[in-house]
C-alpha cells in the first residue's frame, strides 16, 4: 500500500518540479540581469558613450569645438600626416618592447611563485604593495635613481666610470620603456601566475618522470598550456601602455612621447577636440589590431603545438 501511494505521487511530483523549472531559470535571469545592471551603466555611461562622443567630433567637430557639419577633415588629418604615422610607429614598438619585456620578465617568476603555493599569497602581497603608494611618486623615485646626478650615477662613478653612461635612460626612448615596464611588471606577473596557477599539476610530474628538466618542462608544458592567459595578460598590458600619458611624461622627454600624450595635448593645450578624438579613435584601432594580433599569434602556436603531437 505504501509502495503504491509514492508511485501514484511520483507523476505529480515530477510534473510539479517541471513546471517549476521554467519559472527557476525565469528568476535566475532576473537576478543575474539586476546585479548586472550596475556594471552595465557604468559601461555605457563612463565608456561607450564617451567613445561614441569621439567618434561624433572626430566627423562632426569644428575649429571652435562645436559640432558642425559631416568632415572628413580631422580623421584624413591624422592617416595622412607623417608626423602622427610616426607618433603611432613609435608608440606601438615601445608597446611591443614593453610588453615583450614584461612577459619575458614575469614568466620565470610567476612560475616561481606557482611553485612555492604556500608562499604565494605573501608573496603576491609584497609585489602589490608598491600600489599602496600613487603613481607620480614612485616615477619620480624612479627618475631620482635614473638620473646622471642619481643613484645609479653615484654607483656608476663609484666604480670610476663616467655617470654620462645613464644619461641616455632618463628623458628618451629607454626612459620611457623602463618606466612602463616598471609599472606594467607586477600586473604582469600577477596575470601570468593565475594562468600557470590553473595548470594541472600532473603535467609537470610526467614530464618529471620522463626525465624533463625543469627549464624544459617549463618551456614544453608550461607555456604552451598557459599561453591563453599570458595572451590576455599581454592584451591588457599592451593595451594599458599604448595609452600611457604619465609615465612618457615624467621619464621620456620629447623623445618618448607616446601618443597618449599628443591626445593629452590636442584636447588641453590647443582646444582641438576635433582633432584629439580622431587621434584617439586612430589609437583605438590601433590597440585593436595589436589585441587581434596577440590572440591570433597564441591560436597559431596552439594550432602548431597540436599538429606536432600528431
Amino acid at each position: 500500500m505504501h509502495t503504491d501511494a509514492q508511485i501514484s505521487h511520483n507523476p505529480s511530483s515530477s510534473a510539479r518540479a517541471q513546471a517549476s523549472t521554467p519559472a527557476r531559470f525565469s528568476a535566475e535571469r532576473s537576478t543575474g540581469a539586476a546585479l548586472a545592471l550596475p556594471a552595465t551603466v557604468w559601461l555605457i555611461a563612463c565608456v561607450a558613450l564617451p567613445l561614441a562622443m569621439m567618434l561624433v567630433y572626430s566627423l562632426f567637430g569644428s575649429v571652435r569645438n562645436e559640432l558642425g557639419g559631416f568632415t572628413l577633415e580631422h580623421i584624413g588629418g591624422v592617416i595622412g600626416s607623417t608626423v602622427f604615422q610616426q607618433l603611432f610607429l613609435r608608440t606601438l614598438l615601445i608597446t611591443v618592447a614593453v610588453t615583450a619585456i614584461s612577459l619575458v620578465l614575469a614568466l620565470p617568476i610567476a612560475y616561481h611563485l606557482s611553485l612555492r603555493s604556500r608562499r604565494a599569497p605573501l608573496l603576491l602581497t609584497l609585489l602589490l604593495l608598491p600600489y599602496l603608494i600613487g603613481i607620480i611618486p614612485r616615477l619620480l623615485a624612479l627618475r631620482l635613481i635614473l638620473g646622471a646626478e642619481g643613484l645609479l650615477g653615484s654607483l656608476v662613478s663609484a666604480v670610476g666610470l663616467s655617470s654620462e653612461i645613464v644619461r641616455p635612460l632618463l628623458f628618451t626612448k629607454a626612459g620611457t620603456i623602463i618606466g612602463l615596464t616598471y609599472v606594467q611588471l607586477p600586473v604582469m606577473i600577477i596575470l601570468a601566475y593565475l594562468a600557470i596557477e590553473r595548470l594541472d599539476r600532473r603535467l609537470l610530474d610526467a614530464a618529471a618522470d620522463l626525465g624533463a628538466s625543469s627549464a624544459y618542462a617549463f618551456a614544453t608544458v608550461v607555456v604552451p598550456n598557459a599561453r591563453a592567459g599570458l595572451a590576455a595578460g599581454a592584451v591588457l598590458v599592451g593595451a594599458t601602455t599604448y595609452g600611457a600619458y604619465v609615465e612618457p611624461a615624467l621619464l621620456g622627454g620629447a623623445s618618448g612621447q607616446l601618443a597618449g600624450n599628443v591626445i593629452a595635448q590636442r584636447f588641453v593645450v590647443f582646444f582641438d577636440w576635433g582633432r584629439g578624438s580622431a587621434l584617439a579613435i586612430a589609437s583605438l584601432f590601433v590597440i585593436a589590431v595589436f589585441g587581434l594580433a596577440i590572440v591570433g599569434i597564441a591560436r597559431l602556436l596552439g594550432r602548431s603545438r597540436v599538429d606536432s603531437a600528431r
